[in-house]
């Protein structure tokens, strides 16, 4: 009676073996400025256009959608003016605009004759773990300008360009609530002048993909399986590198007995 439970314990460990969970097959959610700029509506999807009349302080939105001349799309403040502003440039071709060259389905903005800072606002459509990423270019003659990357209105990188041509990158992950904001924000620098500071910027958010667990649990004679996410698939092979195959019509709960033949496991995405 004493071997029960160890004879037990051996079955179950060698009947069923589990593996991390594999995401391949599932396509990240990117948000990109660029691709997802809007000409007529702010804001657009998760991405709103605006500024700040202090770092952090309180967003408010551009009203007023126009090419100020250009074949640019540019969105900027009937109570300011044309500064401060952010740009987009739909074509298929470079254009040159003043002083500076925008490429094809590339964004830019500049910042305000008094300090204001232009931003890219990003709105988390969902709770998780995003990556955020951001090139900065200095794209107009002077170029010397202050540049932020705030989540939730705190400041996670502070950087600056100093001239035409200067470049500048940052990268991070972090997790936010449904609601919570990334702002890509440009000022005049330590200057305190907004000639020329018209700045590129690329602009991406990425979801991180979630583990979900594959939990194991002992009811008597039976192992039971279980998920959280219907839209994975139980896979089982013979050897941890055999070849993995869906259990047919396998959900969670699924139950199996200790007695079955030896078998891995593992969920795929569908």
């Amino acid at each position: 009676m004493k071997q029960k439970p160890r004879q037990r314990l051996r079955a179950i460990c060698g009947i069923f073996a589990f593996l991390p969970l594999l995401q391949s097959g599932v396509a990240a959610q990117i948000w990109n400025a660029a691709d997802q700029f809007s000409p007529a509506n702010n804001p657009s999807a998760a991405w709103q256009y605006g500024y700040q009349t202090n770092l952090g302080g309180v967003f408010i939105a551009y009203n007023a959608p126009s090419s100020l001349g250009t074949p640019l799309n540019y969105w900027t403040s009937s109570d300011i003016g044309i500064n401060p502003n952010v740009s987009h440039n739909p074509t298929s071709n470079a254009q040159a605009v003043a002083d500076f060259v925008l490429q094809p389905n590339h964004t830019a903005f500049h910042p305000g004759p008094n300090g204001q800072f232009s931003i890219y606002r990003w709105t988390a459509p969902s709770t998780g773990g995003f990556a955020i990423h951001a090139d900065f270019v200095g794209l107009g003659l002077r170029s010397a300008t202050d540049l932020h990357v705030l989540v939730n209105g705190t400041p996670v990188f502070n950087g600056a360009l100093n001239g035409q041509g200067t470049t500048t990158a940052f990268d991070t992950t972090n997790s936010l609530t449904t609601g919570g904001t990334v702002d890509f924000a440009v000022g005049f620098g330590s200057s305190q002048d907004y000639f020329n500071d018209t700045t590129g910027i690329n602009a991406i958010i990425t979801a991180l993909q979630q583990p979900v667990p594959l939990n194991i649990q002992l009811n008597g004679s039976n192992v039971i399986l279980s998920w959280t996410n219907s839209t994975f698939a139980l896979q089982a092979a013979p050897s941890a590198s055999g070849t993995y195959t869906n259990i047919p019509g396998a959900t969670s709960p699924n139950t199996n007995t200790i007695s079955d033949p030896q078998r891995y496991f593992r969920l795929l995405a569908n």
